[in-house]
């Protein structure tokens, strides 16, 4: 069984979708995280509307007509109206409260919300179907849980597995830039390897190591002009170009 580690730049490169995740599973069985468990889509809610529509005052009373409502409404508008405030400037509930009268503004500012509700007894017609959907989405909601707490658990193989297969793309990417300006300078330099060997060197771009190990894998130069020292490289292209 080979993990990540034990992969070639070109075993890495050829990795799928399918494959990855085999990759970061054995990394999580190395870490002793959990298999990825089998979650099924979320219980589809039931489309039930409401069939009763009521009309709310200051979000506190309800009326099933709306010119009530709105006579309630009217009458509150010209009342004087009181808050209640902690003092001390607190919320806690802890302490004592006082009495505040609202500005006239705010009390002027009493509306009336239409709002829908369900009958007791189409809820009482559905309540089997609403029961089961609330017990599906219960037992959901706990599978969806312990996957995510798991999806937690294998950050790191995740992060480990993508960095690995990322330098892998990014060592490879350098190297066609290697080779393919090496190519430019062979060019440039009438077929000579040495010479082109020199000017990419000095250009200083890249690496001399990652130079000589990208150009040697393919054989793009031969053994003896990748021995050739940096200097010596140089101090021929310098004689042969002027």
């Amino acid at each position: 069984m080979k993990t990540i580690e034990d992969l070639s730049q070109e075993e890495l490169l050829a990795l799928d979708d399918e494959m990855r995740v085999v990759m970061i599973d054995r990394e999580c069985a190395k870490d002793g995280v959990p298999l990825l468990p089998k979650i099924q889509d979320a219980p589809v809610k039931p489309d039930i509307e409401p069939d009763v529509t009521a009309f709310s005052v200051d979000a506190t009373m309800r009326f099933g007509r709306k010119e009530d409502a709105d006579h309630i409404a009217m009458e509150l508008a010209t009342l004087q109206r009181f808050t209640t405030d902690y003092l001390l400037g607190t919320y806690s509930y802890s302490g004592p409260k006082c009495l505040t009268p609202l500005d006239k503004d705010d009390v002027n500012d009493v509306r009336v919300n239409l709002e829908h509700f369900w009958s007791r007894e189409k809820y009482d017609l559905h309540r089997v179907e609403l029961q089961a959907y609330t017990d599906a989405k219960k037992e959901w909601d706990t599978e969806k849980k312990e996957y995510n707490d798991i999806l937690k658990k294998r950050e790191r193989a995740i992060s480990f597995v993508q960095d690995l297969i990322g330098s892998a793309y990014d060592k490879r990417n350098l190297e066609q830039s290697i080779r393919t300006t090496f190519e430019e300078y062979k060019s440039l330099a009438g077929g000579d390897e040495e010479i082109a060997l020199g000017f990419l060197i000095k250009a200083g771009r890249w690496n001399e190591d990652d130079i000589r190990d990208t150009l040697l894998k393919p054989k793009l130069i031969t053994e003896g002009v990748a021995d050739n020292g940096t200097e010596e490289d140089d101090g021929s292209s310098e004689s042969r170009t002027h």
